[in-house]
């Protein structure tokens, strides 16, 4: 047991906001909620310790004590895994549970002095997945439906049923001639306008449509899903992956617009500055929002989502800007297989460069009161040891250069790690991290300009896809 002076929020007893754990008021429940029923028969009284399991080498918690003959509802979340035990007074354990409880679902463990039954099911919990299942069914319904309603529309009887022969074209209409007498220079715009329009990369549109569609989604609860909130502190949801998306989103359309800038005539340097003038406007746009309802600077927070957008797209834009090929050689030669990566050669040892330098500051530079090389939550993690190490040397940096005060106030580590220094996780040594994953994006819109087969594009995106899960993996083991 920890003997930090910490109050945990939940389990909430019921008893405390006249709520009542009985089939009559199962409708109080809510969602990722759960009742347990602790009766006991002991003489002395039992004691409920657990924590979730989200919070990793965490000591267990008293969270209430059953008087002896009395029986005590407990409101547990059933969002994530939770570990409890039921112990005597001579702390013994009585009984252990390790797992998630069902939404909705109502529990009960009888106990004696020396023992427990196990864990009896008296209400059947709901199947929160439900929801989730509905809605992609729903969806691939509609999908069908307009694949379906695409074919028909492209079939010969459906063209003769629909079609006239003095019909015209609403431009032409406008224009007030039939389309066999449309002037030259219409029928150029109109040309443009569809090649314009072809140019785009629907995959890539479609992408950045599920990432924003997704965004929406979680910035307004997530349906209190716990897959659509971002991890405490360790693993990842589907919810960090929407961020990290949207900068290789970044980083590819960099990569096809510059392209075609340079091409069209943009000299290097005035496309570097569009560029950072760009990225300076994310920056001061992110400061604006993090001003919205808060008109005090002196609690500002200084660092945020669009300020690492504004800054790794400076940093990525600029080389680009600046090293970028206009054409790459198509000459055949032994190495024509790595010619997407020797087209950036020196692109890539600059971004190794800032990530040596984020190496050597995570685990290299020396933080008061810390272990060197501290990647935990701190808190009440290790039994308290290191409550002021949040974040190891990311957290102390941004806490010494931009103040407690400029720094995200609530971040979500402290739901469980109970912390009580301020976090930011959009810190400043962190866009150096994001600078790769923008470069990544790059590297995939390089692949698309190089190669023209799309086995060969497909084969070079799954090699370096295996590469960036193959490290992750190797860093996890270390």
């Amino acid at each position: 047991m920890s003997d930090l002076s910490f109050s945990p929020r939940w389990p909430r007893i019921f008893e405390v906001n006249g709520k009542r754990c009985n089939l009559s008021s199962i409708s109080d429940l809510s969602f990722s909620e759960a009742c347990l029923f602790i009766s006991s028969t002991a003489e002395d009284a039992l004691h409920f310790v657990g924590q979730s399991l989200q919070c990793v080498n965490c000591d267990l918690i008293e969270w209430t004590s059953i008087a002896p003959n009395t029986s005590v509802p407990i409101l547990i979340t059933s969002a994530y895994p939770v570990l409890f035990e039921i112990r005597n007074s001579d702390t013994q354990v009585l009984h252990r549970f390790e797992g998630k409880l069902g939404e909705r679902g109502v529990y009960d463990v009888n106990c004696t002095e020396t023992s427990c039954g196990r864990l009896i099911t008296v209400q059947d919990p709901d199947d929160s997945l439900i929801g989730i299942i509905f809605v992609l069914l729903s969806l691939l319904v509609l999908q069908l439906g307009w694949i379906g309603l695409q074919h028909i529309s492209n079939t010969n009887w459906y063209q003769r049923m629909v079609s006239k022969e003095d019909s015209v074209s609403e431009i032409e209409n406008d224009l007030g001639s039939p389309s066999t007498f449309v002037d030259a220079s219409v029928r150029t715009i109109m040309q443009q306008a569809v090649q314009k329009q072809n140019s785009r990369v629907k995959s890539l549109d479609v992408f950045r449509g599920l990432c924003i569609v997704l965004m929406i989604f979680v910035n307004y609860g997530g349906g209190k899903y716990p897959i659509f909130e971002h991890a405490t502190w360790n693993g990842m949801t589907i919810a960090d992956v929407v961020f990290p998306s949207f900068m290789w989103i970044m980083g590819l359309s960099m990569a096809l617009s510059m392209r075609s800038q340079l091409r069209s005539g943009v000299t290097r340097k005035k496309l570097a500055l569009r560029c950072v003038q760009r990225g300076l406007k994310l920056i001061l746009i992110g400061l604006m929002l993090n001003s919205n309802g808060n008109n005090n600077f002196a609690t500002l927070r200084i660092p945020g989502v669009l300020q690492r957008l504004g800054v790794a797209y400076i940093i990525v834009s600029v080389m680009e800007a600046f090293r970028m090929k206009l054409q790459s050689c198509q000459q055949p030669h032994r190495l024509a297989w790595l010619q997407d990566v020797a087209d950036g050669w020196l692109q890539w040892i600059l971004v190794l460069v800032l990530i040596a330098i984020h190496s050597a500051l995570t685990f290299a530079l020396p933080v008061p009161d810390c272990p060197t090389g501290y990647l935990g939550p701190g808190g009440i993690q290790d039994q308290g040891n290191f409550k002021n190490c949040t974040g190891g040397a990311a957290g102390y940096i941004d806490r010494v250069l931009f103040g407690p005060n400029h720094l995200y106030q609530h971040p979500t580590v402290r739901k469980f790690y109970y912390t009580e220094v301020p976090f930011d996780p959009e810190g400043l040594i962190g866009n150096l991290t994001a600078v790769l994953l923008v470069y990544l994006g790059v590297q995939a819109g390089r692949i698309m300009l190089t190669y023209s087969n799309p086995w060969s594009r497909i084969l070079r995106w799954i090699i370096w896809g295996g590469i960036a899960v193959g490290s992750k993996i190797i860093k996890r083991g270390c």
